[in-house]
Order: C-alpha cells, then sequence, then structure tokens
C-alpha cells in the first residue's frame, strides 16, 4: 500500500512514484469524495475538551480511556462543580458563572 492520501494529483513526481511502485490503475474522480461523521445529539456533551464535563453523561469508560490517551486536562476553576468537589478547591461562585 502506498502512502498517497485522498486528494492527491497526480503530476510528474507522483506519476513517477506509480510507475516505479507498479501501479498501473489508480480511481480518479472530479469532486472529493466525502463522508459526514456525525455524532448523535446523545454523544454531543461526550464531545467537551474538559474530560470531567464530558464524563457528566454516559460512556465513563470510554471518556477515562480517551483522556488517558490524548492527554486531556479540566478545569477546576471551570463551569462545572463536579472538577472543584473532586479537587477540594474552594466552592464560591465565581466570575461569569465559574466556580
Amino acid at each position: 500500500m502506498l502512502d498517497l492520501t485522498v486528494g492527491t494529483e497526480i503530476v510528474a513526481q507522483v506519476q513517477a512514484y506509480l510507475v516505479k511502485n507498479k501501479v498501473d490503475s489508480v480511481r480518479v474522480v472530479r469532486g472529493l469524495e466525502i463522508c459526514a461523521n456525525a455524532v448523535p445529539m446523545t454523544r454531543m456533551v461526550n464531545k467537551s475538551d474538559d474530560f470531567i464535563t464530558a464524563m457528566n453523561h454516559r460512556y465513563l469508560k470510554d471518556q477515562l480511556q480517551t483522556a488517558a490517551s490524548k492527554g486531556k486536562r479540566s478545569n477546576i476553576h471551570g463551569f462545572t462543580l463536579i472538577t472543584s468537589y473532586a479537587y477540594g478547591t474552594e466552592m464560591t461562585m465565581g466570575d461569569e458563572g465559574k466556580y
């Protein structure tokens, strides 16, 4: 399998690369074919950048695994009260609804 991606223009260098690797046919389209990545509304809460906020719903195991593998962080002074409880920080309402 070659390392060419969808949308690669077939210029002279690419053509030479294909010939060198004995590729005799290539599927070509005029318009780029795409597939939408639709997320159900029930999973939108899980798309939060703050992983503790994302755990405020279902799929907790998935959230922890994703947070650990991607090095996600949580803001203890954000809009959710859960991080303040977990960290044990001050519990007063701050500016703009942040704790």
